[in-house]
């Protein structure tokens, strides 16, 4: 089991470059501010007008390093920019609408929403007509086992890739993050490797790691309506293609 090593802060409530001690901040001062309301005592004011002060300077503060840091990173990844964007509609951890419209129906029970995804993303890969005309070049399967089979890995490569893997990224359809993978590296590498040079030696691949989570997202027109999707597969598919892409 893994125990993150930082308790992530995230409340709704508050923009995301507000930290946990100006929220403490902001909570304390709506708290003396009642205080003096109610009883009229000169030193809750005080105390008030103190907190007031520093939540402005320290609100100034931290938004003018989250923009400054956001536009500096904005080249080698934009995911503090989005995630900006994603807060102003307080709808953390999910891509999911409430309601989805699919063939003049309405869904709004989440299991009923999902379910109405699959059947438009199936219904978009329709399988080839029996009597097509199509056909597929044929290969010669002895030159493509030999070919497949001199790719070789070693448990280097998989540890340099390992190692450099973004731990931001969340998990695909095995539930497994990318951090983990990092974090572990030393001791994940080599049954890493053996499963990898096992696949390109039988020319295999693991089913399990040709699963994917099917994310819908929202581009234009009604959020109710939207039908893009995005494919979040295991961190495995990325390690070994970057292994093959180096060799």
């Amino acid at each position: 089991m893994f125990v993150p090593l930082v308790k992530k802060y995230n409340n709704c409530q508050y923009p995301t470059w507000f930290s946990p001690s100006l929220a403490k901040t902001i909570k304390e001062k709506n708290k003396l501010h009642k205080r003096w309301k109610k009883f009229g005592n000169p030193r809750d004011f005080l105390e008030f007008a103190i907190l007031h002060d520093r939540q402005h300077r320290e609100q100034k503060k931290r938004f003018r390093i989250f923009i400054d840091n956001t536009e500096n990173s904005i080249n080698r990844s934009s995911k503090a920019f989005w995630t900006y964007v994603m807060s102003k509609s307080c709808r953390p951890g999910s891509q999911y609408p409430n309601q989805f419209t699919s063939e003049g129906a309405t869904f709004t029970e989440r299991q009923a929403v999902c379910s109405a995804f699959n059947s438009f993303f199936l219904s978009v890969f329709n399988d080839a007509p029996c009597n097509s005309t199509e056909t597929i070049p044929s290969a010669d399967c002895d030159s493509r086992l030999n070919v497949l089979s001199k790719i070789d890995t070693t448990e280097d490569m998989v540890l340099n890739v390992l190692t450099t893997l973004d731990k931001t990224k969340g998990p695909g359809y095995d539930r497994i993050p990318a951090i983990l993978l990092s974090r572990c590296a030393n001791n994940l590498s080599y049954p890493i490797y053996l499963i990898f040079r096992k696949s390109l030696r039988d020319c295999i691949f693991p089913s399990m790691w040709k699963k994917a989570h099917i994310i819908p997202i929202h581009k234009k027109g009604s959020v109710s309506d939207s039908k893009l999707s995005s494919h979040i597969y295991p961190c495995y598919n990325k390690i070994f293609e970057k292994i093959i892409y180096n060799i």
